[in-house]
């Protein structure tokens, strides 16, 4: 007779497990997935907004921190299938911070982005050369530098050469330096 009384037990139980709202793994899945799916729309609409306002603005770069690596993966590729050039690094080094920085820009660029330039600046010829305005890459940071050049085969020799995207993310006092392109 005990088992009768269990199977009683688990039967009741049943009834009421169905009458507490209780869902299937299915609907759980699919619930959980429509949520996941629409925090993912949110940050994308956020990004595409921040674009527009960029766009309006002039700019051609835009940078959007997303709180977790899931959410940077989607937004990095929407974004790159809407032919959009992003870098997706930690904002941290910590391991336990999960947010990464995406830096997105787009072409609308008067600079071929495969070239490369040398900024020469004007008036700047003297005994020791004509001053070459380059891009230092230093170990902790990047920063604008001048160097003295004879010729421009020199300049491109010790590689005192700017690409179209640092000219693009430069200070305006930079961009103001007319570009010489490099014949290679």
């Amino acid at each position: 007779m005990l088992i009768g009384t269990r199977q009683s037990f688990l039967v009741g139980f049943w009834q009421v497990l169905q009458m507490t709202n209780a869902i299937t793994a299915k609907e759980a899945h699919d619930r959980t997935h429509e949520i996941v799916m629409n925090t993912l729309q949110e940050h994308l609409n956020s990004v595409y907004e921040k674009i527009n306002v960029a766009i309006n603005a002039g700019l051609y770069r835009v940078s959007y921190i997303a709180p977790d690596i899931e959410i940077g993966n989607f937004i990095f590729n929407k974004l790159v299938a809407d032919d959009y050039y992003v870098e997706m690094s930690a904002t941290s080094p910590d391991p336990d911070d999960y947010a990464m920085e995406l830096n997105i820009g787009w072409e609308d660029s008067s600079y071929d982005m495969d070239k490369r330039y040398i900024l020469l600046m004007d008036d700047t010829r003297n005994a020791f050369g004509q001053v070459c305005t380059i891009l230092h890459h230093g170990q902790t940071s990047d920063s604008w530098t001048f160097q003295y050049v004879n010729n421009m085969s020199e300049a491109i020799n010790f590689g005192y050469t700017v690409t179209a995207k640092d000219i693009e993310e430069a200070p305006d006092w930079v961009k103001a330096i007319e570009p010489i392109e490099v014949k290679e």
